[in-house]
């Protein structure tokens, strides 16, 4: 029998005895969904910190010295996004951020006591529930489920924006 951890949620249905084809997929989207934002709102409840900036945390603990733009690829996102994210760690005494001392515009990242003792109190996993738990799928599986949900986006986003053209603005 699966864990259950929502009260509110209803079992999955059996994808053959739904009426609907797609029925099962987004009744699975979306128990996905609430768990990855349970354990996100876990996170921030337990440190005080937004679920991404726990994460950088962690990847400038593991990367000591790291700059900004190589915490982004880290991350995977864009660098004013981690910009964005380091600076409230900074304000907080979390993260020091040195200047190199070749060229001035790079900063060092590295992580400051302070941000060892909040990191070493929350919750994980770091990267989220989602990456993680992907991560334990075989890799076949990984690259299938992949390539589907990414099908899924363009069909959802020639949808959105089909609908979009159809219906004027309010």
């Amino acid at each position: 029998m699966p864990l259950r951890l929502f009260k509110n949620l209803d079992p999955l249905p059996d994808p053959a005895s739904t009426a609907e084809p797609g029925t099962g997929v987004a009744s699975h989207l979306r128990t996905i969904l609430l768990l990855v934002t349970s354990q996100f709102r876990e996170m921030e409840q337990k440190s005080g910190l937004a679920a991404t900036q726990i994460w950088a945390l962690n990847v400038v603990a593991a990367n000591e010295s790291l700059g900004v733009s190589a915490l982004a690829d880290t991350m995977g996102i864009h660098q004013s996004t981690a910009s964005n994210i380091l600076k409230p760690l900074l304000e907080r005494g979390l993260v020091d951020a040195k200047r190199s001392g070749e060229d001035r515009r790079a900063v060092h990242l590295k992580l400051t006591a302070k941000g060892k003792r909040l990191l070493a109190k929350a919750p994980g996993p770091f990267t989220g529930v989602l990456t993680a738990g992907s991560g334990e799928l075989d890799p076949a599986t990984l690259r299938r489920l992949e390539r589907d949900l990414g099908r899924l986006v363009e069909v959802l986003q020639t949808k959105i924006a089909a609908d979009k053209a159809v219906r004027p603005p309010h």
